[in-house]
């Protein structure tokens, strides 16, 4: 047996299913892809922003770069609120992406 999202599913009906779930798989991870690729680029322009060429060389001021180091060698457990929300804001986004995902999942039952 395996567990769906109502419940159980007997292995031939997860077997009946598997080409659209392998379908639903490939459809997914490019949605997550290209929400990966979307988070990665804003936080680049996003730190990008907050520092400059100087001399040939890219710098960002110490405040900044002290700040991205204690939130990266923070667990998020142990983060303010505040920072938590920024997290979540991106969970959210991951969210919204799988919400469907039970539906279609589900939709197989038959």
């Amino acid at each position: 047996m395996v567990l769906g999202c109502r419940g159980y599913y007997r292995i031939g009906q997860a077997q009946r299913a598997r080409g659209k779930i392998m379908e639903w798989d490939e459809n997914y991870r490019e949605m997550f892809a290209a929400l990966a690729h979307e988070q990665w680029s804003g936080w680049m322009k996003y730190m990008l922003s907050k520092g400059r060429y100087m001399d040939g060389q890219w710098v960002m001021p110490k405040q900044s770069l002290d700040h991205w180091m204690r939130q990266m060698n923070t667990s998020y457990d142990d983060l303010p609120e505040s920072e938590k929300e920024s997290d979540r804001v991106e969970a959210d986004k991951m969210m919204a992406i799988t919400k469907n995902r039970c539906g279609d999942y589900c939709s197989l039952e038959g």
